[in-house]
């Protein structure tokens, strides 16, 4: 997570896996964003998860 430059009230997440272990890409791309709104709640709201 780092704040982001053009919105510094905001934060960008991303993730990644290896290509030969992508399996889990979709599950880990699902989970993300339920486990920050849990853990940090403004994190849930104002975030931007990186595209794929």
């Amino acid at each position: 997570m780092h704040p982001a430059r053009e919105a510094p009230d905001r934060i960008r997440v991303s993730s990644w896996v290896r290509a030969d272990r992508a399996h889990p890409d979709a599950p880990l791309r699902d989970a993300v964003p339920t486990w920050l709104h849990a853990a940090w709640p403004v994190g849930g709201t104002r975030s931007d998860y990186a595209p794929r």
